[in-house]
């Protein structure tokens, strides 16, 4: 099985005013724009996913839908174990339950998605420190059994590498 995990795009401001309740701050437009540069680049590096997994959170949600429609993904499914502050287990024994599926796409947040990815890699949400930017994404793949510290980090791309590769 292989793993991309993708930090929702850049979004708005933190504000009690506009956004009473985090869960629902968008992306910015600027953010959105970016993704898609990213989504294109990420459709064409990578196989076709069977599913795509995100948290519910706007700003996730959005990224993950932008994901779909430039890749030609299959449309997000909703998974509260990507929302900030769960922990890394959570979402092994959400992946365990998709032992099928070749390709899993995680869209969620920060630092849950470099919890999630040391946890996979090294068995510790903490064992290693990994830096997932906004927009960027990260490959992983398990040999065999979906378990805590059996994933191989294939590669791990933030965005303005990505970016640049797009212009050219």
């Amino acid at each position: 099985m292989e793993l991309l995990l993708v930090r929702h795009a850049i979004a708005e401001e933190r504000d009690g005013e506009k956004w009473p309740d985090d869960r629902g701050r968008p992306l910015t437009r600027e953010g959105a724009r970016k993704l898609q540069a990213v989504a294109r680049i990420l459709s064409r590096a990578w196989e076709l996913p069977d599913l795509v997994l995100s948290s519910p959170l706007t700003r996730a949600w959005q990224t993950a839908r932008i994901l779909t429609e430039v890749g030609g993904w299959p449309e997000p499914q909703e998974c509260p174990d990507l929302e900030p502050g769960r922990k890394p287990s959570e979402i092994l024994a959400t992946l365990k339950k998709q032992a099928a599926a070749e390709h899993i796409v995680l869209v969620g947040h920060e630092p849950s998605m470099h919890e999630i990815l040391s946890f996979l890699l090294t068995g510790s949400a903490g064992g290693i420190s990994l830096e997932v930017k906004k927009g960027g994404a990260a490959l992983v793949h398990f040999d065999a059994s979906i378990r805590a510290g059996a994933a191989s980090l294939l590669w791990l791309l933030p965005p303005r590498l990505v970016l640049a590769a797009a212009k050219g």
